[in-house]
């Protein structure tokens, strides 16, 4: 839960400097704690890792939400 409202308010900064952006890769990780930090924030995120997963879940979510912005991927 937390690292969802991490990438959501990510993406409300990131929209406030980039107008119009549609999508976003976030890499975040966990402290000892279980504290989430950011890492690096892609604007062009590379969805081929997902690709390779055993589960497509991830990878079909990615494309059909491209999909609705216009966006195209060669897998």
């Amino acid at each position: 839960r937390r690292l969802r409202r991490l990438g959501v308010l990510c993406a409300m900064q990131m929209e406030k400097r980039f107008p119009g952006l549609k999508e976003i890769g976030l890499d975040a990780g966990l402290d000892r704690r279980l504290v989430p930090w950011i890492i690096e924030v892609n604007t062009r995120p590379d969805p081929k890792p997902f690709a390779k997963l055993q589960n497509k879940q991830m990878i079909r979510r990615i494309i059909r939400f491209a999909k609705r912005y216009g966006r195209h991927y060669k897998l």
